[in-house]
């Protein structure tokens, strides 16, 4: 580690009224390159502790990329500025995470900077300066949290020159690592299998007889869990994700759907699992008793829509007793628990927190851990193959205790997106199983059209929301093959050593290696390197009709369509290729140097 830099962390700054606290730093040299800036915080009198900002310098070398997790995409990983807004949005336990990484354009690691405080609010803004420097500033303690008497918080400023992605999946295991950290809940099968949803297909309309009219299908492209999605609850059909009125009270509406139970026992007998979605702290206004009930026992209202505190323990009680009773009900395998991550504090929610009293703590985020011990943690109890899922961005480290699906934030029709979204998470994600945002096209595309919304997905467990009963056969054979394939390569696409390329220009080269195999996405043109000594599969994801692809050994390749049906088999000898492949079909390279 050279000097400059040494000296610069050595020397990061505090600013912030401490009144009675006492403030200390130290520095641990884990590695060549890898250091911690451990602070600790100790109490000198009675209070809450004090807001600071601890802020450092490191000098840019090398650095064209910033990756962070976001899920804009103009604001995920390009270099922005220090003063560029898009990183002032505080992390916590159910919002996102503070790492920031940069890299050059070969995707080589030049600093990664994270905090290991992901359960408190934290504000992390990172970027360059004019003078050639690295700024970053942690905001901290900017939220009521307790009376502790010690703080102990950890920066990590890594600056190994290796791939992002190992660096990434370094510090995620890190952070991981941390104390209070919990482990990770159990993830039954069905988890990393395809689902389908009916959401944007149905919106508030979906219905039992639509279900039942899609039933055939789902079972017959291969998808292995139906998520019924917001509708079910209200007579209303207008308004999509946006009126959220009807939520609160989460009885079956029977206009819709006349007998759950019977639908679910019907999907069962197929092998196909059943969950329910539901927008955890919402209560409507349409439930005028329960409204008015929770109006004083919330963190944000307006006349249509109030946003439950989960400091009370009246509310946390009446979640997990409402979700309980869904499962037991109606025999259900999960619930999609949506709109965790609008549990945060604003000017009306402190001025609340003055004038209300009945909390059982004073922090928000210690409301949101005892709501979700209480609800997931009850799930569990009633069946420990329940699945629970949770979108972007409540997908950090202490959120991996309570769910075991975590989904790609709401990107419809935008499989650039979806991609990216999809990748991100996987990088900070361990071993938890990662879904798609639901893929969705109109029937008139082609097969080889509409492949392209699950092959940008494929490092992912895929969620169809598509109106199956409306596609051509075509397509139905299409999704069947690519289910197919996702189900029987699951070993290496979800839980294979990732490989992503150039974050920066949206991952246009994924590959993920098992012991068994290799598979690569191309989504973009490029060369690929085929080593040998394992089958390599190489999936056509560029909308073009040719790949290029340089053998280190001579080669038996398989080419096949969009529906995985054999064009072509042949011998090729090690060197550099041009190799026509169908749109949204693959060349498998075999028995390399025999």
């Amino acid at each position: 580690m050279d000097q400059t830099y040494r000296m610069k962390i050595a020397n990061a700054a505090v600013s912030g009224e401490l009144n009675g606290w006492d403030i200390s730093f130290t520095e641990e040299i884990m590695e060549q390159d890898c250091s911690l800036l451990h602070l600790e915080l100790k109490n000198c009198t009675a209070g809450e502790p004090p807001e600071i900002t601890v802020s450092f310098e490191v000098p840019m070398l090398d650095t064209q990329v910033k990756w962070k997790p976001r899920t804009a995409l103009l604001d995920s990983h390009h270099l922005q500025p220090e003063w560029w807004t898009s990183g002032r949005e505080a992390c916590a336990f159910n919002r996102s995470v503070p790492i920031c990484a940069y890299q050059n354009l070969a995707g080589i690691n030049t600093v990664c900077i994270a905090c290991s405080e992901t359960f408190l609010p934290v504000t992390m803004t990172s970027g360059p300066r004019e003078n050639g420097q690295i700024h970053t500033e942690i905001k901290l303690f900017r939220e009521p949290c307790g009376k502790e008497r010690t703080f102990h918080v950890s920066f990590r400023i890594d600056r190994r020159r290796i791939f992002y992605a190992d660096v990434l999946q370094d510090v995620t295991a890190w952070q991981v690592e941390q104390p209070g950290c919990p482990s990770a809940m159990y993830a039954p099968a069905n988890c990393r299998l395809p689902v389908y949803s009916t959401w944007y297909q149905c919106q508030k309309g979906v219905t039992q007889q639509f279900l039942e009219t899609e039933l055939d299908r789902i079972s017959l492209c291969g998808l292995d869990t139906i998520i019924i999605d917001d509708g079910w609850q209200c007579e209303g059909v207008d308004g999509g994700g946006l009126v959220m009125t009807s939520c609160g009270e989460w009885n079956v509406y029977p206009g819709k759907f006349p007998d759950l139970k019977m639908l679910v026992d019907t999907c069962h007998k197929l092998g196909i699992k059943v969950m329910l979605w539901v927008a955890l702290p919402y209560i409507g206004a349409e439930h005028a008793e329960l409204f008015e009930k929770f109006s004083k026992m919330s963190l944000r209202k307006t006349p249509k829509l109030l946003i439950v505190d989960p400091r009370y323990p009246e509310v946390r009680q009446y979640l997990a007793e409402r979700c309980a009773s869904l499962v037991r009900e109606y025999r259900l395998d999960g619930l999609k628990l949506d709109f965790i991550d609008t549990l945060f504090s604003t000017a009306e929610s402190s001025e609340n927190e003055r004038i209300q009293g009945g909390r059982d703590t004073v922090s928000l985020m210690d409301g949101v851990k005892k709501m979700l011990d209480e609800v997931c943690g009850g799930l569990q109890k009633l069946n420990p193959e329940i699945m629970i899922e949770f979108r972007q961005l409540y997908t950090g480290p202490g959120m991996r205790h309570y769910a075991n699906i975590f989904r790609a934030s709401d990107c419809p029709f935008d499989l650039l997106q979806n991609r990216v979204r999809t990748i991100d998470l996987r990088l900070l994600s361990g071993d938890a199983p990662i879904h798609s945002d639901m893929v969705i096209w109109p029937e008139w595309e082609t097969p080889e059209t509409a492949a392209l919304q699950i092959l940008n997905v494929l490092f992912s467990t895929p969620q169809i929301s598509c109106r199956l009963s409306a596609l051509p056969e075509s397509h139905l054979k299409m999704i069947r093959f690519w289910m197919d394939f996702c189900k029987e390569h699951r070993e290496t696409l979800l839980e294979g050593t990732l490989h992503p390329e150039h974050p920066e220009l949206s991952y246009p080269v994924v590959t993920a290696e098992s012991r068994r195999e290799i598979i690569t996405a191309l989504y973009g043109k490029n060369c690929m390197e085929i080593r040998g000594g394992k089958p390599h599969y190489l999936v056509n994801a560029t909308h073009e009709t040719e790949l290029f692809a340089e053998l280190r050994k001579a080669c038996t390749v398989t080419i096949c369509d969009v529906f995985g049906e054999e064009t072509e088999r042949k011998r090729l000898e090690a060197g550099l290729h041009r190799i026509s492949v169908p749109l949204s079909g693959m060349a498998v390279f075999e028995q390399c140097g025999e």
